[in-house]
Parts: structure tokens; C-alpha cells; sequence
């Protein structure tokens, strides 16, 4: 039982994280079952796509429709992968479910379970009405009340649930969620052995794979060439006013809340898009920037809002500094954020440059009297410019791991060690001395005195 169970928690986190994006006519496809029937489907690797043709013959020719059987096939109108990921705290060390509680106590409690993170589901209906030699029932709401099915045959009930358009993708969620509740408070035993399908008509955004746009440049230092293989989803902020430009880059960002008055612990990555520069302002030499999101995905943090501010020294070598870095929960906790954090010190850089680090830490300035109090923003190939930007794109890299980094320093290390272990053997070599007298034999015998 509890190896089902870790499986099952393997199935939800580990295939459902590492979607990479599809078009617009594939929406995910996740099933469980009472059976056994889905253990032998071949499982797919991570940002495969399956098409028409492979869901119904590796897929679907396995549900056991010859025999009495309930096929429930649950329709959102729209619904991604990442919706099941973001809301279902599946990013998390621990998950719980997040607002998908039920939906993840459902897999982990069925036989056997699938998830096809990007399927082709266009005649779908149509393919499974077919199948069954029962009754085919429509339902516009999650109640299995006054349902009556053939106990004798395979049945298919299709449900429909439309969320409003005014309706966030959380709210929408934990709909879907409270809809599953329902319908699986129903099913065991009044409509057993069954199937359960969850798809959709559409997905919730359209996820196409991104190309790193012009204006971004990942390199060390001069070298400006992007990362061969860098994943395609990203943040990438662009603030503009007049001539004052700030861009900002990254490629994962994770928050670390740990005991916080009322916002309590949480962990939570960051979205790539939906952000906003409102509150950002030039004046002169100084730049404040901002970034906001009005709905990161956790549970007791709605917003965030990041504020960078960056000086430009005056004098013959000008450099751009950051003033201050602060982190703004629910529109109400302000957390000032330490700058010496940024290695090896403070984000500072020659105006022209941008700045560039593959792992930056920036963690909270005051620990509230407990090293475990803590508020911290981890990211992932962190770049940034506020000054001497020329064009659409980062000028070239300052890299915070600088020309000598670990890696160098142990070259060099063991470089000097061998050279002078080379060059004491090599005086050893020139200070040996050879005799320089022999005996001769029809000479006198050569007599060394040795005395006691």
C-alpha cells in the first residue's frame, strides 16, 4: 500500500513537472482507475507530445470497454499542465495538494493512474461514444444523484464544467477541485469498477515554446554568446521611459517565507509573465524599479512586488550601483533585502555592462532575533541593466563569479605546486658532484686517510 502510494506521488510531481509547452489544440490528460487497466500503458518522456492517432491506440484501445465498466470523462472548458502544477503546490519540497487536494488524493488512492501532460484530444467524444455498448449520458453539473447506468454494460457520462470569464485560474481550481469531490463521493461502489478522464477543450493559455529574445545576452564577463540549451521559459522584464530603459532577466525565481507573523512558511517559484513596472521612476542617476505580480500561485502570499533601486557614481570611472533591494508581500510586508548578499559583493558594475549571475541569494537584512526567521528570493541566471543600455538588447556581462574563480585558483594552485616541485629536482640535478680523480694503473695508487 504505501509503495502504491509513493508511486503515485511520483506519477503527480515528477511527470507532471517537467512539461515544457505545446500549441494551442493540446490540453492535458489525466486518468485514473478503480482497475488495473492503465498499469501496462507505456509511459511518455518529459515535453512529449502525444498525438490523435497514439491516444487511441496506445491509450485508449486499453480501457476495458467489452466488459461492465463507467467511464467518466470530466470536460473543463479550459485547462493546462501548469495549472495542475502551479496549484497544486507541486513545486513544494512537501506538496499537500495545494488547492488540488482532492484531485492528488484521488490518484494516490486509485489502482492505476496516467498523465499525459500534452495530448490531442480532438475526437475524443466521438471516439469514446463508440467504444461503449451502454448508455452515453451528458451532465452540466458534478451531481451523480438521479443517475441510473446499465450494471450490465459499459457506460460513458460525460461531465461538463465551464468556469466565468471573470474567474482567476486559482478560483477555477479549486472549483475543479470542489467538482471532484462531489462526483467521486458518488462513484465508489454505486458505479464501480470505473475510469476517470479529466481533460479539457482547450488549455487555459496558449504555450508555445519561446525563443530568448534579442535583448537578452547570458555570457561571463565579454563573452556574449546565450547558454547552449538554456530552457525556454524565462522572466524578462523591459521598463522603459523616455530614454531611461532597465531590463531585467531570469530563468526561475523560488520565494523562501519561513515563519513570517501571518504569512507563516511557505515556498513558492515565481511565474515567468504577467508583470508589471508600475511604481518604477527615473530621476537623474537614480532608478527605482519595480516589478509586481498580482497572483504568484501560494496560499497565504498573493502578491509580490520586488523594488530595486540603482545609482550611477559621479567621476571619471562611473560605476552603477544598487542602492537597496526590497521585497513587498500582499501589498502590506515590507522586507528590506541585504545587497551585500550579491556575490562576491554588492551588484555593482561599470555603466555600459550589465550584470549577470547563474545563482543569485538575495536574503532579508534583519532576522527578527532567529537565524530560521527568514524572508529569501533564490535566482536563476539573474540579469540585469539600468544604465548605458544601447539598443534592444544587454550589453555585454559583468559576472558576478569574476576572472578568478574557484576552479581557476585550483589550476593555479596546483600549477605553482608542480613547477616547484619540478625546479627543486632541477637544483637537486645541477648541485651533484662527480669524482674527478681515478685510480691509474701504472700510477700511484690513489690513498684516502680516513680517520677513526
Amino acid at each position: 500500500m504505501e509503495m502504491r502510494k509513493s508511486y503515485s506521488l511520483c506519477l503527480f510531481l515528477v511527470i507532471l513537472l517537467p512539461c515544457l509547452g505545446f500549441a494551442s489544440d493540446q490540453v492535458p490528460f489525466i486518468a485514473w482507475s478503480s482497475t488495473n487497466s492503465l498499469q501496462s500503458i507505456p509511459r511518455i518522456d518529459a515535453g512529449h507530445i502525444v498525438n490523435q492517432q497514439s491516444l487511441q491506440q496506445d491509450y485508449l484501445d486499453v480501457l476495458p470497454m467489452d466488459q461492465p465498466h463507467n467511464l467518466f470523462l470530466i470536460v473543463m472548458d479550459k485547462l493546462s499542465i501548469d495549472d495542475i502544477t502551479r496549484y497544486s503546490n507541486a513545486h513544494s519540497s512537501n506538496p499537500d495538494g495545494g488547492t488540488l487536494t482532492h484531485l492528488k488524493s484521488a490518484m494516490q488512492s486509485s489502482a492505476s493512474q496516467l498523465v499525459l501532460p500534452a495530448a490531442e484530444t480532438i475526437d475524443l467524444e466521438d471516439d469514446l461514444r463508440s467504444r461503449v455498448s451502454g448508455q452515453v449520458v451528458e451532465l452540466a453539473s458534478p451531481s451523480l444523484k438521479d443517475l441510473k447506468l446499465d450494471s450490465t454494460k459499459s457506460n460513458l457520462i460525460i461531465i461538463r464544467l465551464d468556469s466565468s470569464p471573470s474567474e482567476s485560474r486559482q478560483a477555477a481550481m479549486s472549483s475543479l477541485d470542489q467538482a471532484l469531490l462531489q462526483i467521486l463521493g458518488q462513484i465508489p461502489g454505486k458505479f464501480s469498477p470505473y475510469t476517470v478522464v479529466l481533460t479539457a477543450q482547450q488549455p487555459s493559455r496558449a504555450v508555445k515554446e519561446k525563443a530568448k529574445p534579442e535583448s537578452v545576452n547570458i555570457g561571463r564577463h565579454l563573452l556574449q554568446t546565450a547558454a547552449p540549451g538554456a530552457d525556454s521559459n524565462y522572466t524578462y522584464v523591459n521598463y522603459t521611459e523616455g530614454a531611461c530603459k532597465v531590463y531585467f532577466y531570469a530563468t526561475g525565481m523560488k520565494l523562501d517565507v519561513v515563519n513570517v507573523s501571518r504569512l507563516g512558511t511557505t515556498n513558492v517559484s515565481l511565474p515567468y509573465d504577467g508583470w508589471v513596472t508600475d511604481g518604477s521612476e527615473c530621476k537623474n542617476t537614480t532608478i527605482k524599479f519595480v516589478m509586481s505580480h498580482n497572483d504568484i500561485g501560494g496560499n497565504e502570499i498573493k502578491t509580490f512586488k520586488l523594488t530595486m533601486v540603482f545609482n550611477q557614481t559621479l567621476g571619471q570611472y562611473k560605476y552603477w550601483v544598487t542602492e537597496s533591494v526590497e521585497i513587498t508581500l500582499n501589498d502590506e510586508f515590507n522586507f528590506p533585502m541585504d545587497t551585500t548578499d550579491f556575490v562576491p559583493n554588492s551588484l555593482s558594475t561599470p555603466v555600459g555592462l550589465s550584470y549577470h549571475c547563474s545563482d543569485l541569494t538575495i536574503q532579508e537584512n534583519s532576522t527578527r532575533g532567529s537565524l530560521e526567521d527568514k524572508v529569501r528570493l533564490d535566482v536563476k541566471e539573474f540579469q540585469v541593466q539600468p544604465f548605458g543600455i544601447n539598443g534592444e538588447k544587454f550589453s555585454q556581462a559583468n559576472d558576478c563569479v569574476g576572472y578568478f574563480s574557484a576552479g581557476i585558483w585550483m589550476g593555479l594552485i596546483v600549477t605553482i605546486i608542480l613547477v616547484l616541485i619540478l625546479g627543486s629536482g632541477m637544483a637537486m640535478l645541477a648541485d651533484l658532484k662527480v669524482m674527478d680523480k681515478f685510480d691509474d694503473p701504472k700510477g700511484k695508487t690513489i690513498t684516502v686517510n680516513v680517520s677513526d
